[in-house]
């Protein structure tokens, strides 16, 4: 009889619709496709959902959302997950010393924050927490809405395990402060958001705020945000070196060979000629003048 009813009650739970949203609770109320229900997380916590503030998540980020619920809903039962990992001896004790906290909510302008920051960094192969305009976490967070008490950021690069990221989280090994492992099991927070996207240099990265309280509002532009180009206008091409163009050369008017004058042979001085021969030997003829190296016919008495 026992076994007939558990088995009526597992065919009525496999039944029942439920409706997957971003906020990775079950839907318990409302119209939660459009966001506009409340949602249930296993432990008992309700909410209610936004529909004009819904926000795209891949699984690698639902992934973070949920394991971090996880290790919050009981710190002491996510111990047995930390004892495959070296270097956990300090975490599983700060853990095993933790009450339960409260779910996180997922926030839409948290997870945009988050991207925001993602893209930013990712391509160039930058890391920390401050942007290339300057911005740190909370002008960010407050693109999208209003954060107001408390607000943290963590960031992990190189792994594509929810489990393994929020574990690096807690172990905290390269942070002296364990500001990670703070602010993951801080109790006051209550928002969550998350973007996971590539890295130029460690192929993958996850950004992770969280918000003690915030007001969902509308997005203002980012800084970094590269506005229209205008439609650029096309200049005259002006050599540098300009070579100068030359002058059209003037032709000379033409004039028969019957009106150009014939220029008379230059007459040599009375001195020089002599009475020479036809032909000019180094520059004397014998029988006729020598004049400019030519013989001519006409004769010079000499001085």
């Amino acid at each position: 009889m026992k076994l007939l009813k558990v088995t009526l009650l597992l065919v009525m739970c496999c039944l029942l619709p439920v409706n997957p949203v971003n906020t990775l609770a079950q839907c318990t109320k409302g119209d939660c496709i459009n966001g506009r229900g409340t949602f249930a997380y296993s432990d008992g916590v309700k909410y209610a959902g936004r529909g004009k503030s819904r926000v795209s998540l891949t699984q690698l980020e639902k992934a973070v959302i949920n394991e971090t619920n996880l290790l919050r809903r009981n710190p002491a039962k996510y111990v047995k997950k930390m004892r495959r990992y070296k270097g956990a001896g300090e975490a599983i004790g700060v853990l095993r010393s933790t009450k339960p906290l409260s779910t996180l909510k997922v926030s839409p302008g948290l997870c945009r924050a988050a991207k925001d920051h993602m893209n930013d960094k990712g391509p160039k192969g930058d890391t920390g927490h401050t942007g290339r305009d300057g911005s740190d976490c909370q002008t960010r967070v407050n693109r999208y809405g209003k954060v107001a008490r408390k607000w943290a950021e963590n960031i992990n690069y190189g792994r594509d395990s929810a489990e393994e990221i929020v574990v690096s989280w807690l172990i905290d090994a390269r942070t002296p402060s364990r500001g990670h492992r703070k602010n993951i099991l801080h109790p006051s927070y209550r928002h969550i958001g998350v973007g996971c996207g590539y890295h130029a240099k460690w192929k993958i990265m996850c950004v992770q705020d969280l918000a003690a309280v915030y007001r969902e509002g509308k997005p203002s532009v980012p800084k970094f945000s590269v506005p229209k180009k205008k439609p650029s206008v096309r200049k005259p091409y002006v050599p540098k070196f300009s070579v100068p163009k030359k002058k059209p050369s003037v032709r000379s008017p033409y004039r028969p060979k019957s009106l150009v004058p014939k220029q008379k042979p230059s007459r040599p001085s009375r001195g020089y000629a002599k009475k020479c021969n036809t032909n000019c030997i180094n520059g004397r003829c014998i029988t006729k003048c020598c004049v400019n190296g030519k013989c001519t016919t006409r004769t010079y008495k000499s001085k």
